[in-house]
């Protein structure tokens, strides 16, 4: 509706607005894209239940979004008392880069993805942050470990990804390469030939 709205009248800034919530987009005015109220809330289930790893990890990405650094900092070490894996390390990542701290940040992810070398998701967030920063050749490289580690019946993050940065840097066979591989794990290993999960692809493609 938003769509044929601005077709319609493509001066109408509601239409604009409207097309912007509907596709999680910026809005124009900075005031309206904060999430204060939704950070408000995961602070408040933080307090009642602090070994909530997943409130800390969505609180940190609002707090970044928000410009707030200071305060996901705070919850990021916060965090670290909770988690035994790597999301602190990804949450700090995501902060250096926040701050344009892109040495601290590559030297997290280098050390990440050593110590975790047989981790899928491991790499699929290094080929994420190196998307970030627009280096593509060696997010690809990433994004194709991840996939190589997966396990069957396989999840398609890493391959939507790869098929993502692929279409972004003009490598259009690639990505189509990438959604082939995830219709045919589609089918043949979760059984899928038919539905939204399908047809998504398809429309990629």
């Amino acid at each position: 509706y938003a769509r044929e709205a601005i077709s319609r009248d493509p001066s109408s800034a509601r239409g604009y607005t409207a097309l912007a919530h509907a596709m999680n987009g910026r809005h124009v005015d900075p005031r309206n894209n904060l999430h204060n109220e939704l950070i408000s809330i995961y602070k408040d289930c933080i307090s009642k239940h602090p070994d909530a790893l997943n409130a800390y990890t969505w609180l940190i990405a609002q707090l970044i979004d928000d410009g707030r650094l200071t305060e996901a900092h705070q919850y990021c070490e916060q965090l670290a008392q909770y988690d035994s894996g790597y999301f602190t390390t990804v949450h700090r990542i995501k902060i250096a880069l926040a701050e344009n701290d892109v040495a601290t940040a590559k030297q997290l992810w280098t050390e990440m993805a050593q110590l975790h070398p047989d981790n899928w998701s491991v790499h699929h967030w290094v080929g994420d942050f190196q998307t970030q920063l627009g280096d593509y050749a060696a997010a690809k490289e990433s994004y194709q470990r991840a996939i190589d580690l997966l396990q069957n019946p396989r999840y398609s993050d890493p391959i939507d990804s790869l098929a993502k940065v692929c279409e972004i840097s003009g490598d259009i066979s690639g990505a189509l390469a990438a959604r082939q591989l995830e219709l045919d794990i589609a089918e043949k290993e979760w059984g899928d030939v038919s539905g939204e999960s399908v047809e998504c692809i398809h429309r990629e493609i």
